[in-house]
C-alpha cells in the first residue's frame, strides 16, 4: 500500500483526495500547513507527496525545497497542485517537482497522475540534483 502525504489548507480538498485515493488502497495522511507537514514527513516517509502551492504559513515551493534538500526525503516524488497561474509549472519543475497539476482535476485524472508517478512514469524531475 502506497503512502501519500497531502498538504492543502482547504479541508474540502483534503477530504476529496482521501475519497479519490483510499478506495484504491492508498494510505492518505493530510495536513493543512507546511509546518505540520514538515514535522511529520520523516515519520510518515510517504511514497508520494501531493502539495497545494498556496498555503497560509509558507508556500508549496518552500515545502518542496525542504524535501529536496533533505537527504532522507529528496527522492520522494512530489506533485504540486494549484488552480492559479500557469507560469508556476516552470518554477515548480525547476525546483524539483516531479509533476504539476492544475485544479480542478477530475478524480480519474488525479488517480492516473498518482499511479503514473508512483510507477516512475511521471517523473519529470528525475535528474534533479541539489
Amino acid at each position: 500500500m502506497a503512502r501519500v502525504l497531502v498538504l492543502d489548507d482547504n479541508a474540502v480538498n483534503r477530504e476529496l483526495i482521501h475519497q479519490i485515493l483510499e478506495p484504491f488502497g492508498y494510505e492518505v495522511t493530510s495536513f493543512g500547513t507546511v509546518a505540520e507537514a514538515l514535522a511529520h514527513t520523516r515519520e510518515i516517509h510517504p511514497d508520494l507527496i501531493l502539495s497545494d502551492l498556496y498555503l497560509p504559513d509558507e508556500s508549496g515551493y518552500d515545502f518542496l525545497y525542504a524535501v529536496r534538500h533533505d537527504d532522507e526525503l529528496r527522492s520522494i516524488p512530489f506533485i504540486l497542485m494549484t488552480s492559479f497561474y500557469r507560469h508556476n509549472q516552470e518554477t515548480a519543475l525547476a525546483l524539483g517537482a516531479t509533476d504539476f497539476v492544475y485544479r480542478p482535476i477530475e478524480p480519474e485524472a488525479l488517480l492516473e497522475v498518482v499511479r503514473k508517478t508512483l510507477s516512475g512514469g511521471g517523473d519529470r524531475a528525475k535528474d534533479f540534483d541539489c
